[in-house]
Protein backbone atom coordinates (compact mmCIF):
# COMPACT_ATOMS: atom_id res chain seq x y z
CA UNK A 1 0.00 0.00 0.00
CA UNK A 2 1.38 3.39 -1.01
CA UNK A 3 2.19 6.12 1.20
CA UNK A 4 1.97 10.29 0.42
CA UNK A 5 3.14 13.21 1.89
CA UNK A 6 0.79 16.31 2.14
CA UNK A 7 2.51 19.30 3.40
CA UNK A 8 0.08 21.61 5.55
CA UNK A 9 1.81 25.04 6.37
CA UNK A 10 4.65 23.65 8.63
CA UNK A 11 3.65 20.37 9.18
CA UNK A 12 3.68 17.06 7.35
CA UNK A 13 1.37 14.37 7.64
CA UNK A 14 1.24 11.22 6.08
CA UNK A 15 -1.55 9.56 3.78
CA UNK A 16 -2.27 6.22 2.67
CA UNK A 17 -4.01 4.78 -0.15
CA UNK A 18 -6.77 3.74 2.46
CA UNK A 19 -7.32 5.43 6.01
CA UNK A 20 -5.34 3.49 8.45
CA UNK A 21 -8.89 3.53 11.05
CA UNK A 22 -10.83 2.32 7.75
CA UNK A 23 -9.11 -0.80 7.55
CA UNK A 24 -8.43 -1.87 11.04
CA UNK A 25 -12.59 -1.08 11.47
CA UNK A 26 -13.38 -3.64 8.61
CA UNK A 27 -11.30 -6.18 9.94
CA UNK A 28 -12.38 -6.06 13.43
CA UNK A 29 -15.90 -5.89 11.81
CA UNK A 30 -15.01 -9.38 9.93
CA UNK A 31 -13.54 -11.14 12.64
CA UNK A 32 -16.34 -9.54 15.01
CA UNK A 33 -18.97 -10.99 13.23
CA UNK A 34 -18.12 -13.93 10.79
CA UNK A 35 -19.83 -17.24 11.14
CA UNK A 36 -17.82 -19.65 13.44
CA UNK A 37 -20.11 -22.54 13.41
CA UNK A 38 -19.37 -25.91 11.95
CA UNK A 39 -21.09 -25.32 8.56
CA UNK A 40 -18.54 -22.28 8.24
CA UNK A 41 -15.70 -24.40 9.25
CA UNK A 42 -12.47 -24.24 6.89
CA UNK A 43 -13.54 -20.93 5.40
CA UNK A 44 -11.46 -17.83 6.05
CA UNK A 45 -11.92 -14.17 6.21
CA UNK A 46 -10.15 -12.54 2.63
CA UNK A 47 -8.67 -9.45 2.50
CA UNK A 48 -7.64 -8.50 -1.08
CA UNK A 49 -5.42 -5.60 -2.37
CA UNK A 50 -5.72 -4.73 -6.17
CA UNK A 51 -4.35 -1.51 -7.77
CA UNK A 52 -7.96 0.37 -7.68
CA UNK A 53 -9.58 -1.33 -4.60
CA UNK A 54 -9.46 -2.63 -1.35
CA UNK A 55 -12.21 -6.09 -0.57
CA UNK A 56 -12.56 -7.45 2.47
CA UNK A 57 -15.19 -10.70 2.75
CA UNK A 58 -16.13 -12.56 6.01
CA UNK A 59 -17.85 -16.04 5.81
CA UNK A 60 -21.64 -15.92 7.12
CA UNK A 61 -24.23 -13.83 5.96
CA UNK A 62 -25.85 -11.06 7.77
CA UNK A 63 -27.23 -11.91 11.72
CA UNK A 64 -30.28 -10.49 13.58
CA UNK A 65 -32.24 -7.45 12.62
CA UNK A 66 -29.39 -6.09 10.73
CA UNK A 67 -30.46 -5.40 6.83
CA UNK A 68 -28.08 -4.97 3.72
CA UNK A 69 -29.47 -1.26 2.82
CA UNK A 70 -29.13 0.37 5.95
CA UNK A 71 -25.03 -0.90 6.59
CA UNK A 72 -22.94 2.07 7.19
CA UNK A 73 -25.64 4.40 7.64
CA UNK A 74 -26.31 5.89 11.24
CA UNK A 75 -29.60 3.62 11.40
CA UNK A 76 -27.96 0.27 11.05
CA UNK A 77 -28.86 -1.70 13.74
CA UNK A 78 -26.21 -4.08 16.15
CA UNK A 79 -26.53 -7.29 16.72
CA UNK A 80 -23.65 -9.84 17.57
CA UNK A 81 -23.44 -12.91 16.39
CA UNK A 82 -20.53 -13.91 18.86
CA UNK A 83 -21.19 -12.25 21.96
CA UNK A 84 -18.43 -13.62 23.71
CA UNK A 85 -15.92 -12.31 21.03
CA UNK A 86 -17.61 -8.98 21.25
CA UNK A 87 -17.17 -8.54 24.70
CA UNK A 88 -13.62 -9.81 24.51
CA UNK A 89 -12.97 -7.05 21.55
CA UNK A 90 -14.75 -4.37 23.53
CA UNK A 91 -12.41 -4.62 26.39
CA UNK A 92 -8.97 -5.28 24.53
CA UNK A 93 -7.36 -1.70 24.31
CA UNK A 94 -6.13 -0.08 20.64
CA UNK A 95 -2.41 -0.96 20.59
CA UNK A 96 -0.57 2.59 21.60
CA UNK A 97 -3.90 4.33 22.28
CA UNK A 98 -4.96 2.77 25.73
CA UNK A 99 -8.05 4.71 25.88
CA UNK A 100 -9.46 3.25 22.50
CA UNK A 101 -10.92 -0.08 22.64
CA UNK A 102 -10.66 -2.56 19.89
CA UNK A 103 -14.08 -2.96 19.43
CA UNK A 104 -16.91 -0.68 20.89
CA UNK A 105 -19.61 -3.38 20.57
CA UNK A 106 -22.02 -0.88 19.60
CA UNK A 107 -22.49 -1.40 15.42
CA UNK A 108 -20.31 1.65 14.85
CA UNK A 109 -18.03 -0.08 12.95
CA UNK A 110 -18.96 0.45 9.57
CA UNK A 111 -20.69 3.93 10.14
CA UNK A 112 -17.38 4.93 11.13
CA UNK A 113 -15.78 3.92 7.93
CA UNK A 114 -18.14 6.14 6.03
CA UNK A 115 -17.54 8.74 7.55
CA UNK A 116 -14.06 8.18 7.46
CA UNK A 117 -13.82 7.68 3.64
CA UNK A 118 -16.10 11.01 3.58
CA UNK A 119 -13.37 12.84 5.77
CA UNK A 120 -10.57 11.67 3.41
CA UNK A 121 -12.51 12.70 -0.03
CA UNK A 122 -13.00 8.74 -0.82
CA UNK A 123 -15.67 7.48 -2.30
CA UNK A 124 -17.95 5.51 -0.06
CA UNK A 125 -18.01 1.80 0.35
CA UNK A 126 -19.92 -1.06 -1.48
CA UNK A 127 -21.76 -3.96 0.13
CA UNK A 128 -22.57 -7.00 -1.24
CA UNK A 129 -24.56 -9.39 0.82
CA UNK A 130 -24.81 -13.02 0.21
CA UNK A 131 -26.54 -16.09 2.26
CA UNK A 132 -23.10 -17.54 2.95
CA UNK A 133 -20.69 -13.80 3.21
CA UNK A 134 -20.45 -10.51 3.56
CA UNK A 135 -17.82 -8.53 1.08
CA UNK A 136 -17.20 -4.76 1.47
CA UNK A 137 -15.51 -3.02 -1.15
CA UNK A 138 -13.54 0.42 -0.88
CA UNK A 139 -12.68 2.26 -4.34
CA UNK A 140 -8.98 3.55 -3.83
CA UNK A 141 -9.31 6.76 -5.75
CA UNK A 142 -9.98 10.22 -4.55
CA UNK A 143 -12.87 12.37 -5.49
CA UNK A 144 -11.72 15.90 -4.27
CA UNK A 145 -8.41 18.02 -3.22
CA UNK A 146 -7.00 18.50 -0.38
CA UNK A 147 -9.06 21.85 0.63
CA UNK A 148 -12.58 20.66 -0.45
CA UNK A 149 -11.94 17.10 1.56
CA UNK A 150 -10.98 19.53 4.72
CA UNK A 151 -14.44 21.87 3.50
CA UNK A 152 -16.49 18.52 4.02
CA UNK A 153 -15.36 16.82 7.02
CA UNK A 154 -16.55 19.61 9.10
CA UNK A 155 -20.02 20.12 7.68
CA UNK A 156 -20.92 16.77 9.90
CA UNK A 157 -22.85 15.09 7.54
CA UNK A 158 -23.21 11.39 6.99
CA UNK A 159 -23.25 8.94 4.23
CA UNK A 160 -22.56 10.86 1.34
CA UNK A 161 -22.73 9.38 -2.33
CA UNK A 162 -20.08 10.72 -4.79
CA UNK A 163 -22.41 12.95 -6.42
CA UNK A 164 -23.31 14.77 -3.01
CA UNK A 165 -19.88 14.87 -2.27
CA UNK A 166 -19.52 17.22 -5.24
CA UNK A 167 -22.73 19.05 -4.71
CA UNK A 168 -21.82 19.77 -1.24
CA UNK A 169 -19.02 22.03 -2.89
CA UNK A 170 -20.18 25.79 -2.17
CA UNK A 171 -21.64 27.10 -5.72
CA UNK A 172 -21.21 30.67 -6.51
CA UNK A 173 -24.64 32.54 -7.15
CA UNK A 174 -25.51 33.09 -11.15
CA UNK A 175 -27.35 36.80 -11.31
CA UNK A 176 -29.59 37.49 -14.64
CA UNK A 177 -27.60 40.73 -16.10
CA UNK A 178 -29.51 44.18 -15.00
CA UNK A 179 -30.40 44.16 -18.99
CA UNK A 180 -31.95 40.69 -19.52
CA UNK A 181 -34.15 41.66 -16.47
CA UNK A 182 -35.40 44.84 -18.36
CA UNK A 183 -36.07 43.01 -20.93
CA UNK A 184 -38.14 40.33 -19.38
CA UNK A 185 -39.76 42.67 -17.64
CA UNK A 186 -41.13 44.72 -21.02
CA UNK A 187 -41.65 41.88 -22.64
CA UNK A 188 -44.37 41.05 -20.70
CA UNK A 189 -45.92 44.07 -20.36
CA UNK A 190 -45.83 44.41 -24.05
CA UNK A 191 -47.83 40.82 -24.91
CA UNK A 192 -51.44 41.41 -25.49
CA UNK A 193 -53.97 39.51 -23.67
CA UNK A 194 -55.57 37.10 -25.87
CA UNK A 195 -57.60 35.11 -23.58
CA UNK A 196 -61.37 34.61 -24.98
CA UNK A 197 -64.07 36.42 -23.20
CA UNK A 198 -66.37 34.19 -21.86
CA UNK A 199 -69.12 32.35 -24.32
CA UNK A 200 -67.08 33.19 -27.02
CA UNK A 201 -68.11 31.84 -30.32
CA UNK A 202 -66.48 32.09 -33.72
CA UNK A 203 -69.38 32.27 -35.48
CA UNK A 204 -70.32 35.15 -33.24
CA UNK A 205 -70.77 38.39 -34.67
Amino acid sequence: MRKAAVITGLFRQDRYDYPLEVIRELLVNALMHRDYSPGARGSQIQVELYRDRLVVRSPGGLFGNVVAPLLGTSEQSSSSRNSSLAKLLSDLPVYGREDHAISENRGSGLPTVMSTLRRAGMSPAAFDVAPGRVQVTVPQHALLGVETIEWIGNLGQDGLTNTQHLDERPKPAIEKPEWTQNWMRSSRQSVPDTTPPDHWSPFSG
